[in-house]
């Protein structure tokens, strides 16, 4: 029997994020009588989601960059497969979703070719298909000309499903993850300063928690012993003379 399309990882994420922030902030209302207004980023979910996180760490510890996969989708993602998929432009890549006939006169001023529009084997989603290369030649020519940010603002404004790809570096210096205080750079006793991810998620009356990093091997055994084994001194002191510790 055929399975209908799923949902998009990036939504199921969000929602069980959003779930444990919402939980947490029910806990703190139950204790101070107070709710919290939850700001949570689908965006910095998706930059903390594991499978990104796998990707991130060859760049981080290696510089080594993951490497583009091929560009064409498959026809199932849109009823107008032409434009779809990853596309070369002046500065990187980009990402296209045209969601069917309707946005045909959207794509061609966006290329600025409304004249496209005029020629027959184009009005149709049947010659359109069918003619997919060559129209994907007229948006090729003019991503060449343009960056990221270009296309990304002028699909924008043509109501487009467009998005820059961001390579491991780009992702790191994103004005809006750090405007949001989402990356944070920690000192790490050996192994230097190094970039981690935070919570995807603010509350509007409590401050986002101040990160630490790793603890080296046996950092904390003094507080443990202290503070939850309540062992004093000499205690522990007979501990590491019969090599217990």
């Amino acid at each position: 029997e055929p399975l209908r399309y799923g949902a998009e990882v990036a939504q199921y994420f969000t929602g069980t994020v959003a779930a444990a922030a919402t939980v947490t902030a029910v806990f703190q209302a139950a204790m101070n009588g107070k709710g919290e207004w939850i700001d949570i980023s689908m965006q910095e979910c998706m930059a903390g989601h594991p499978h990104q996180i796998g990707r991130r760490l060859p760049y981080i510890y290696g510089g080594e960059t993951d490497p583009r996969r091929p560009p064409r989708l498959t026809a199932a993602a849109s009823r107008e497969p032409y434009a779809v998929g990853t596309f070369r432009c002046k500065d990187g890549f980009v990402s296209f979703l045209p969601l069917g006939p309707r946005m045909w006169p959207n794509l061609t001023r966006m290329i600025e070719r409304p004249d496209l529009l005029d020629v027959d084997h184009y009005r149709t989603s049947e010659g359109r298909t069918k003619f997919r290369e060559e129209i994907e030649k007229y948006f090729q020519s003019w991503f060449d000309m343009h960056t990221r940010a270009e296309i990304f603002e002028a699909g924008q404004r043509e109501g487009l499903p467009c998005a820059p790809i961001q390579t491991t570096a780009d992702a790191l210096e994103n004005e809006q993850f750090r405007s949001r205080g989402y990356f944070v750079d920690l000192a790490h006793q050996e192994a230097g300063v190094l970039t981690y991810t935070g919570l995807p998620f603010l509350y509007s009356d409590v401050p986002r928690s101040e990160p630490t990093a790793a603890p080296t091997l046996g950092q904390h055994n003094s507080e443990v012993y202290r503070e939850l084994l309540g062992l004093d001194e000499a205690a522990i002191f007979e501990l590491h003379q019969a090599g217990v510790v």
